[in-house]
């Protein structure tokens, strides 16, 4: 996917990346590839990766997970929004004496 075609992510862009890399005189490479193309193959492995708030996004989650993995050499950091509100509701509908 090109950066044509994907955009840039809210709060990103491309020319903010390059003026960085250029700044700290870096030799990274920016790609634009989806979670689920993620293999050694396709990016290499990392010592650490962090995936951050983009878990609860996905359609196929566990396959996501399994692809970050399999590029994982060291670390995975994961962060993920949970909403306990429809859980604890339940409990307390089940516990809460009715009239």
């Amino acid at each position: 996917m090109t950066p044509d075609e994907r955009g840039d992510a809210p709060g990103t862009s491309r020319a903010a990346f390059d003026f960085a890399r250029q700044a700290l005189g870096s030799r990274v490479e920016g790609r634009y590839v989806s979670v689920l193309e993620h293999s050694p193959e396709t990016v290499g492995v990392f010592d650490l990766v962090l995936f951050l708030g983009v878990l609860y996004h996905l359609r196929h989650p566990l396959l996501a997970l399994e692809r970050l993995f399999s590029v994982t050499g060291g670390q995975a950091i994961i962060e993920s929004h949970v909403d306990l509100r429809d859980s604890i509701d339940r409990r307390w509908r089940s516990i809460r004496p009715t009239s």
